[in-house]
């Protein structure tokens, strides 16, 4: 093939001072951003299963609790659909809403073993209460105080 160009050459042929265009060679391995996204996606899903078990957990309705396949589900949902409307975040919104799930997991899981310790508190003061007030019933019963009548039956 090579001795076919060079000939063509020599000739003058005008198409054979052209080079070639060459194959384009793919590229072996993973893509470049390959890892991000599999990072980016496993930390969504993270986000996901946190918050909505955050939440299930302040609302008291345990249905809203996701597992961890449901959790990777919507998270490849949501870069598919990202990738197809070619929709990428900015490193400085990315940068946001990481900070914005942090904060909710930290302190809203704080605020929630706060409310929990709250109510937990006004149960037990309230049993208390009820077993002074039944203590204070029964001390009654034991010893009742006499009645004018009572008192003149004595004497």
């Amino acid at each position: 093939m090579e001795f076919k160009r060079l000939k063509e050459v020599a000739l003058g042929e005008e198409s054979a001072l052209e080079s070639p265009p060459e194959p384009e060679k793919k590229k072996r391995g993973r893509q470049p951003n390959a890892a991000k996204k599999s990072e980016s996606s496993e930390a969504i899903a993270g986000a996901l299963v946190s918050i909505h078990g955050l939440l299930a957990g302040i609302t008291k309705i345990p249905e809203l609790e996701l597992t961890e396949p449901e959790g990777k589900a919507i998270s490849k949902a949501l870069e598919d659909v990202a990738n197809a409307y070619d929709f990428a975040p900015s490193p400085q919104t990315q940068a946001l809403i990481g900070l914005a799930v942090t904060i909710t997991g930290v302190y809203g899981m704080r605020i929630y073993a706060y409310k929990l310790r709250l109510a937990d508190e006004k149960t037990e003061l309230e049993a208390r209460a009820k077993q002074l007030e039944e203590t204070e019933k029964a001390a009654s019963n034991v010893y009742p105080m006499p009645t004018g009548l009572q008192t003149h039956a004595l004497i």
